[in-house]
C-alpha cells in the first residue's frame, strides 16, 4: 500500500511540484491581512537599551568568533550591533579567537563602518520629517580591529 502511494509520487511531473511551491509562496503574499509577527526578545531590548545608555565616544568591545561557515547567522547579527554602535558614535575595538574568521570580522566591520540610515527629527513647527543620514566611522579612529589572539 504504502510502496504503491510512492511510486504514484514519483510519476507526479516536476512542474506541477514547483508551480504547487509558487502558489504556497505566492497566495498568502496577495492577502493584505498575510503579516509575520515581529518579537523583540528580552535579552536583545537589553543588549539596545544598554547601547544606548552608552556616553558618546565610550569605548565597546566586540569579538566575533565564529568562521566562515556560520557566517549566514552570525554576520547579520554582528552587522546590527556594529551599525548600532556607530550610529550612536561609540569606538569599537574588535577581535576574535578564531583564525579562520579574521577576514570575515575585519570585512564586517569594515562594512558596517560605511552606512546610511534614516532618522525622524522633529521640525520647528511641530511636524516631523525623514532624513538620510550617512556615517562614516574612519578605522583607526573610531573603530579599529585587532585581529586574532591564537591559543584562545
Amino acid at each position: 500500500m504504502v510502496v504503491n502511494f510512492l511510486m504514484k509520487l514519483m510519476r507526479i511531473d516536476q512542474r506541477a511540484l514547483y508551480a504547487l511551491m509558487a502558489l504556497a509562496v505566492v497566495v498568502p503574499m496577495l492577502f493584505t491581512g498575510f503579516i509575520l509577527p515581529v518579537t523583540v526578545t528580552a535579552p536583545v531590548k537589553n543588549l539596545f537599551d544598554q547601547v544606548e545608555r552608552l556616553p558618546e565616544g565610550s569605548r565597546v568591545f566586540v569579538t566575533m568568533d565564529y568562521e566562515p561557515s556560520q557566517d549566514p547567522e552570525m554576520t547579520p547579527i554582528a552587522t546590527a550591533f556594529l551599525k548600532h554602535c556607530f550610529r550612536r558614535n561609540l569606538q569599537v575595538t574588535g577581535m576574535t579567537l578564531r583564525p579562520q574568521g579574521v577576514t570575515l570580522a575585519y570585512e564586517t566591520m569594515k562594512a558596517a563602518s560605511k552606512q546610511t540610515f534614516r532618522e525622524i527629527v522633529k521640525g520647528d513647527r511641530g511636524g516631523t520629517a525623514v532624513r538620510e543620514k550617512e556615517v562614516h566611522a574612519r578605522e583607526y579612529e573610531k573603530w579599529v580591529f585587532l585581529g586574532t589572539q591564537p591559543g584562545g
